[in-house]
């Protein structure tokens, strides 16, 4: 978009067009007189984004740079900056991500309204794991996301221990399926089909991490997977048939995918994905997991 209206030669806020936008790196002093005086002119003072923006510049990048910012302050990230940088006949950054904001309940949080979420309140009550989660899976880019209580404990039951923890306790406690009460190493997978499934949410959980700073989408892509999984072993029903090859098969690879969970999830849980891990190679310890308890609200 901003590309676009660029090449239109249209500002940002169509407001004027790019011809004539002028951008003064200096203010009267009489206007702005905190700031840093412009050498050689006591009567102006440098422009503060300037200022501010210079902080950033080091001598000689190791890497591109990368600027993750948000959409409020858009034109000077990705107007003003690289404007200076080729000034100065510097570098530019490689990509610039433009992210949006949260709203309360469908209103910009504000002081005044009284409708400010305090995040260190909700780590306290439901533990930085699970605020972590639930942030980045329902953040976008795009578009500002809404903040609802409510639908935090909603979700965080959902995908936590009605999903990846109802699969972890099926499949690794000593019982008629799993007799050891351990994690199935070797075998089958179920089907071509399910193994398949998982190498392509990898893939696109890569592109989404990596590529597109789609945090959200990544999380769903793999709890996608893990849902059709607990939905498998509502058809399946392998308690009903222990000795059956396909049982077997199921433990196996619902400890393969789980595995793969507790690995892609390390950045959304970084303690929870790794009592998931812990719990699958040491049943003992698997119970760390599980007291990933339901939210009351």
């Amino acid at each position: 978009m901003i590309k676009a209206m660029l090449k239109a030669g249209k500002s940002l806020d169509n407001s004027e067009t790019v011809s004539d936008y002028a951008l003064s790196v200096s203010r009267p002093a009489s206007r702005v007189n905190w700031g840093i005086p412009v050498p050689g002119d006591p009567s102006q003072t440098i422009y503060v984004w300037l200022d501010a923006l210079a902080n950033y510049h080091i001598p000689q990048p190791a890497t591109p740079a990368h600027h993750i910012i948000g959409k409020d302050i858009i034109k000077f990230h990705a107007i003003y900056w690289p404007a200076f940088l080729m000034a100065a006949g510097r570098p530019m950054p490689q990509q610039i991500v433009c992210h949006s904001h949260w709203t309360s309940d469908n209103m910009k949080m504000s002081k005044s309204i009284g409708n400010v979420v305090d995040p260190f309140r909700l780590m306290k009550n439901y533990g930085s794991d699970e605020v972590r989660y639930y942030l980045l899976k329902q953040a976008s880019l795009a578009k500002d996301s809404d903040f609802l209580l409510d639908h935090m404990i909603q979700t965080l039951n959902k995908d936590l221990p009605d999903q990846i923890g109802n699969l972890l306790s099926r499949s690794i406690k000593k019982n008629k399926i799993n007799p050891e009460g351990r994690r199935v190493t070797s075998g089958d997978w179920l089907s071509v089909t399910l193994e398949e499934e998982w190498r392509d949410i990898v893939h696109k959980f890569d592109g989404f991490m990596l590529d597109q700073y789609e945090f959200g989408k990544a999380i769903r892509t793999v709890m996608s997977g893990i849902e059709n999984l607990n939905y498998i072993w509502a058809e399946e029903k392998p308690w009903t048939k222990p000795q059956d090859p396909r049982t077997k098969s199921l433990v196996f690879s619902t400890h393969e995918i789980l595995e793969i969970v507790s690995i892609l999830f390390e950045p959304f849980l970084p303690t929870k994905a790794l009592e998931l891990g812990e719990g699958l190679n040491d049943p003992s310890s698997w119970y760390g997991f599980r007291r990933l308890k339901r939210i009351e609200s």
